[in-house]
């Protein structure tokens, strides 16, 4: 996905993605949102935020079957909230044989770096800008 298309195509999700993370929402809000896109829709996030990544087995930046973002909320100690975003999916070999994945036979895990935060947790504020930015 290039820029354009990026953001033509995947600029509700992203909306989307921020209402739902967005600190000032609702008390009545879900605490847990899911969605369901195509590998395509991970495109479109990652040129968005500007993201890389790398799942055990895959080339860089493969948006695998099966794959995941996974944006996790955090309540920081001295107040305000964090997000940090997550890949999953399952190995090339997970994959071909079908294995069922547990805590023994996890799917890989990459950590996201998002440009323009200094952590792997992200706070709030600086995230919510950034995705509107994008």
């Amino acid at each position: 996905a290039n820029e354009v298309s990026a953001r033509n195509l995947g600029s509700s999700l992203l909306d989307e993605l921020l209402s739902a993370l967005d600190p000032a929402r609702p008390e009545s809000a879900p605490r847990m949102s899911v969605y369901y896109g195509h590998d395509t829709n991970l495109h479109f996030l990652r040129q968005m935020l500007r993201l890389e990544w790398f799942s055990d087995g895959w080339w860089p930046n493969v948006a695998e079957p099966g794959a995941q973002l996974v944006f996790e909320v955090y309540d920081d100690p001295g107040g305000g909230s964090s997000v940090r975003l997550l890949k999953l999916a399952a190995t090339p070999s997970q994959q071909q044989t079908r294995a069922r994945l547990t805590s023994r036979s996890p799917p890989s895990v990459t950590p996201l770096w998002l440009p323009g935060c200094s952590a792997l947790r992200c706070p709030m504020p600086r995230f919510m800008a950034l995705g509107r930015a994008a």
